[in-house]
């Protein structure tokens, strides 16, 4: 997920933002986060097609290999699975987290 912005950046990205509630788990994730984000007076994050498919990548290598950490099987980083799949970021967070079939907590 990236952050959504009123203001023009330079780093111009095409941005998918959904806020309809679906059947879609990546949807549905980002509507619960959004709400988090908006009580606190936060900006509202959207979706992120290279973001969505480095954590893809990273998700299945790890369930691959039965593993889970911040760190994939060769070593990659969230910075460095980020750069692979040429998305420019000034500051990059995640989650690894298992065991949740929904998004309710």
């Amino acid at each position: 997920m990236a952050a959504d912005s009123d203001s023009n950046t330079t780093n111009s990205v095409l941005r998918h933002l959904a806020e309809t509630e679906t059947v879609d788990y990546h949807v549905t994730m980002l509507n619960a986060v959004n709400r988090e984000r908006t009580a606190f007076g936060l900006p509202k994050l959207c979706l992120n097609n290279k973001l969505r498919n480095a954590a893809l990548l990273h998700s299945r290598d790890m369930a691959k290999k039965s593993f889970m950490s911040h760190t994939g099987s060769n070593g990659s980083t969230l910075s460095s699975r980020a750069a692979t799949q040429r998305y420019r970021w000034t500051f990059l967070a995640e989650n690894v987290a298992a065991g949740h079939a929904t998004v309710a907590m």
